[in-house]
């Protein structure tokens, strides 16, 4: 990306995010962009409760949403950085965990196919918390260190 130059903050907002915005969120949302990680012309990032979004990268820094995927299960998430492997089309997504003592939903580490970068679709997951680890009233997760206490 030598030679471009980009805005202090790119903005992207998702609807209803922003005052004044037409759409409404849910009342009992967490929504928010994080960790966006710049490879090339793209951005991938984890947007908290609404899971991973993929951006256009524009030569004056903007950011375009090219598409977005959520989990199915519900609850906060708090899907937390998006990490793009090379050039194989692949996605490591980590989930953060905000509760304590595995409470929420689950937080997973997903591999994410971005072939088709308008349909990302989720390949696998794994999921990261142990019974024994919960009853020690920590906050577990592939992007939480298991040892920190609440």
């Amino acid at each position: 990306m030598a030679g471009r130059s980009f805005p202090v903050c790119p903005v992207w907002s998702w609807p209803g995010q922003r005052d004044g915005d037409p759409e409404e969120l849910p009342q009992d949302n967490d929504v928010g962009a994080h960790h966006v990680i710049v490879t090339g012309d793209r951005a991938y990032g984890g947007y908290f409760d609404e899971g991973i979004v993929t951006y256009a990268v524009r030569e004056d820094g903007s950011l375009e949403l090219i598409s977005s995927l959520s989990w199915p299960e519900g609850g906060h998430p708090h899907t937390h950085t998006a990490l793009p492997l090379g050039d194989r089309k692949l996605l490591v997504v980590t989930d953060e965990a905000i509760e304590p003592n595995c409470q929420g939903a689950p937080k997973n580490i997903h591999l994410v196919d971005i072939s088709d970068e308008r349909h990302p679709r989720e390949l696998s997951r794994g999921y990261a918390r142990s019974r024994a680890t919960c009853r020690k009233r920590r906050r577990v997760s592939p992007r939480s260190n298991s040892t920190t206490c609440s």
